[in-house]
């Protein structure tokens, strides 16, 4: 279901910004003026400063609004585990690598690990 990705730059990519390889899990929810259309899971491919590239479990549509909950591998005060929620625009969308730009970020608490 899920690829390994080629890690590996292309000459012609022109981004500013560097992307980190991460292998995170993902849940999604695509949105349509706030209302939730449709969930789904998927893991991370690359994160970067303004976006993230993540596999879907399955084909999503080419733009849409998208919010992004992503298990962190962090501890925050080594006790609390935490998720970075994103919502976002699809910008991309090649099979299931869905390419997404940050509109708004924020990191959240999720039950203490012990």
């Amino acid at each position: 279901m899920f690829g390994v990705p080629t890690l590996v730059s292309k000459p012609e990519d022109r981004r500013q910004n560097r992307r980190y390889p991460l292998r995170l899990h993902v849940h999604y929810k695509l949105l349509d003026r706030n209302v939730v259309t449709q969930t789904g899971t998927g893991r991370t491919v690359n994160i970067g400063a303004r976006g993230i590239l993540f596999e879907a479990d399955r084909p999503l549509p080419d733009r849409g609004e998208i919010v992004l909950e992503i298990a962190w591998p962090a501890l925050l005060d080594r006790v609390r585990r935490l998720k970075l929620v994103v919502r976002g625009r699809i910008v991309r969308n090649e099979g299931n690598a869905i390419g997404v730009r940050f509109k708004a970020y924020d990191f959240h608490t999720k039950r203490s690990t012990k």
